[in-house]
């Protein structure tokens, strides 16, 4: 059975797509399985562009995320198992999902709160208000 990340994973890219926004992958790049350029690794994390324009044969399984993208110039082969994928959020809102720091699940950002969660993960999530985020589970 397919697990539920996956599909968050693939229904939140094709929702960034759609609304024109910039679907922005955050992976955990010591995860095993994960090949990407080490060199645009920090924090043993890596933010992926994954617009149409920025990349070439998507490919959203229920297992893996990989597509090819250009990294100065050269075009990458770049896959990851959907564990490791940590956010997919719009550059533009931060709106997406992200992965809970601690257990399992992931938040949600559907963009009352813009701003609560840092895309690039070195915050948690703060709760101001009555807010826009969600626990799925």
């Amino acid at each position: 059975m397919a697990r539920l990340r996956a599909y968050l994973v693939r229904t939140t890219y094709e929702w960034l797509v759609e609304h024109d926004l910039t679907p922005y992958l955050l992976v955990d790049a010591e995860q095993e399985g994960v090949e990407v350029p080490r060199e645009y690794v920090e924090n043993g994390k890596i933010v992926l562009n994954a617009s149409p324009i920025a990349v070439r044969n998507m490919q959203l399984d229920n297992d893996f995320v990989g597509f090819e993208a250009s990294f100065s110039g050269y075009s990458q082969q770049l896959f990851m198992p959907v564990s490791a994928v940590l956010a997919v959020y719009a550059r533009e809102t931060g709106q997406g999902v992200y992965a809970r720091e601690e257990g399992h699940g992931m938040l949600v950002n559907e963009g009352e709160t813009d701003g609560d969660l840092d895309p690039h993960g070195d915050k948690k999530p703060t709760k101001k208000g009555t807010g826009g985020l969600r626990i799925v589970k």
